[in-house]
């Protein structure tokens, strides 16, 4: 927050401040302060941004009919389309929908999540068989044996606590409660395992890719990689005794963090949640 003042102060026109400075507030749950920063620039001369004003604002709370956003999004959706660059007319869409889910107009709404996710798929690589195929890999890769293997040089710090499982299942609800506790810091979604997990091919110690990498891999790499991530979660609070990383997509990486593997830890939590309730969740998003 000091540095987005800092932005603000050098420049108070800058949207991006205000829009960064608004999502800080709305994390941190300060909904007010939040919906003061988004409401600043829902007047920006460039469409572009106030799409995303409104994409936050509807965010904040449950929508009623006659919402100002509403007629803004309509407005913008119905009349500027050629304007706007796709991914934020995929915003307007996501924002439109959210309000008429709100408002329990469920056609509406259904239409407006339809358009926004088939302008945010032309943009998504995604391949069911890929994801097949690379699920059964893992399978093949983390035997008892291989596991049984990494554990000769695993640490032995209980750290981190992985909350993993579908997005909208519930793990920033289970973080919030965990974090709650004084010894426990909540970490977020942290991007840094699933990077480190590719080390080695990202320096060129091997030409062969996650999870098969795992196979060829020397113990003090692995040392090294347990060892940094450690490290890398200690930053964000020296003194917690548990430090949570809810980052959905660290399942690929529980063989390598099995309590008998790398990272030598207790703590892997899934959080489960109705399938169709969480299908609904994600087609929103």
């Amino acid at each position: 927050l000091r540095y987005l003042d800092q932005m603000l102060s050098m420049d108070s026109t800058r949207a991006a401040s205000y829009l960064s400075k608004g999502s800080v507030f709305m994390e941190m749950g300060e909904i007010s302060k939040a919906k003061e920063y988004f409401f600043k620039i829902t007047m920006d001369p460039i469409i572009d941004t106030r799409i995303l004003a409104h994409y936050c604002l509807v965010q904040l709370h449950k929508i009623k009919p006659n919402h100002s956003s509403v007629d803004e999004l309509l407005s913008i959706v119905n009349h500027n389309t050629q304007a706007l660059s796709p991914s934020k007319l995929e915003y307007a869409y996501f924002a439109l929908g959210k309000c008429y889910d709100d408002m329990e107009e469920w056609a509406k709404a259904f239409e407006y999540f339809s358009r926004g996710c088939r302008l945010k798929r032309t943009r998504i690589n995604y391949h069911i068989a890929e994801q097949v195929q690379f699920t059964n890999k893992l399978i093949d890769c983390f035997t008892p044996q291989r596991i049984e293997y990494l554990r000769a040089f695993a640490n032995p710090s209980a750290l981190p606590i992985f909350i993993v499982g579908m997005p909208r299942s519930g793990s920033t609800l289970v973080e919030q409660v965990l974090s709650s506790h004084a010894q426990v810091y909540g970490g977020g979604e942290l991007k840094y395992l699933n990077n480190l997990i590719q080390w080695p091919v990202k320096n060129h110690q091997t030409t062969v890719h996650y999870p098969e990498n795992i196979l060829q891999l020397p113990p003090e790499v692995g040392q090294a990689i347990a060892d940094q991530y450690l490290a890398y979660l200690q930053r964000f609070s020296p003194d917690a005794l548990r430090i949570t990383d809810k980052m959905p997509y660290n399942f690929i990486a529980i063989g390598f963090n099995d309590q008998r593997g790398n990272i030598d830890i207790q703590q892997i939590g899934e959080v489960g949640r109705n399938g169709i309730h969480k299908f609904f969740e994600i087609f929103g998003l």
